[in-house]
């Protein structure tokens, strides 16, 4: 004889129905889907002298920079997304962050 085990039933956040913890994953990816983040392919950008909407923020601007290959197709990036858009898609703002300021350049000449 076979035993039927009583499922705990989770509710959904946004419409409440009730569902196993499986279904509940499957239920939100289907019915509720989240809006999917901006990232870049590519890190080759050209400027742009247009006033458009930055396609992260939706602030109008003057100078924009236009990337062809993202997971949008192509987007208009403000200067005040862009870091914050690079570190997102490529794990690192630029290069030279990580530089070391100063050199060894005439580091211990005494004063005079």
């Amino acid at each position: 004889m076979y035993t039927v085990k009583s499922q705990k039933l989770f509710p959904c956040e946004i419409c409440g129905e009730k569902f196993g913890r499986n279904q509940l994953k499957k239920h939100r990816k289907s019915k509720h889907p989240q809006p999917v983040q901006l990232l870049l392919i590519s890190k080759r950008g050209v400027r742009v002298n247009e006033r458009m909407p930055c396609d992260s923020c939706k602030v109008y601007s003057d100078l924009l920079w236009r990337y062809s290959e993202s997971n949008k197709d192509v987007v208009h990036i403000c200067t005040l997304c862009k870091p914050k858009l690079f570190d997102r898609s490529f794990n690192k703002l630029d290069a030279l962050n990580f530089a070391k300021s100063g050199g060894g350049f005439e580091t211990k000449r005494s004063k005079y």
